[in-house]
Parts: C-alpha cells; sequence; structure tokens
C-alpha cells in the first residue's frame, strides 16, 4: 500500500528533532515526536509501506512483526487525522 502526505492539505515543519503539522481543513496542529519523525521524513520522499518498514526495521533495533504493527497504527491515526492518504481512500 501506498500512503502520501496530503501536501496541499497541510502545513507542516520539522523543527529539531519534532514534526509539527497543521491540517487546514480543521485548523488542528498536531506534534509528532520519536519515531513518528523518520516515518514523516519518509513519506516525504513518496515510499511504500513496505519500503518504510524495510528502512525502519535496518535503523532501529526491533522485531519485524511490532514494527510492522505499530506503522501500521500509526499510518492509520495520521489516515484518520487527514494527514496521509492512503491508495485505498
Amino acid at each position: 500500500m501506498v500512503y502520501r502526505l496530503k501536501k496541499d492539505e497541510l502545513a507542516y515543519r520539522k523543527i529539531g528533532d519534532e514534526f509539527f503539522i497543521l491540517t487546514t481543513a480543521d485548523s488542528m496542529l498536531h506534534n509528532i515526536k520519536g519515531v513518528g519523525v523518520r516515518i514523516l521524513e519518509l513519506l516525504e520522499e513518496d515510499r511504500t509501506e513496505e519500503e518504510i518498514r524495510a528502512a525502519l526495521s535496518a535503523e532501529y533495533d526491533a522485531p519485524a512483526a511490532h514494527i510492522e504493527a505499530d506503522l501500521a497504527s500509526f499510518l492509520a491515526e495520521l489516515e484518520a487525522k487527514g494527514i496521509v492518504t492512503s491508495n485505498e481512500s
């Protein structure tokens, strides 16, 4: 599955080790920290979910099943907040 940032509907900036995202549809400010920052960096590069999972597996010492579950949950949360869109929506 491919996820993409809704760049036309967001104002976002990385400051230090955090991402600040304003969703223009509802004027909500979202603060992303930790591994979420790395995921957003990869989403900026238009990576597939599989490519993001592989990059995280290479960069972080965690079980593959844990990375897969956490990534799926995080991407679903971003989609629900209107930050990303998937090829299935």
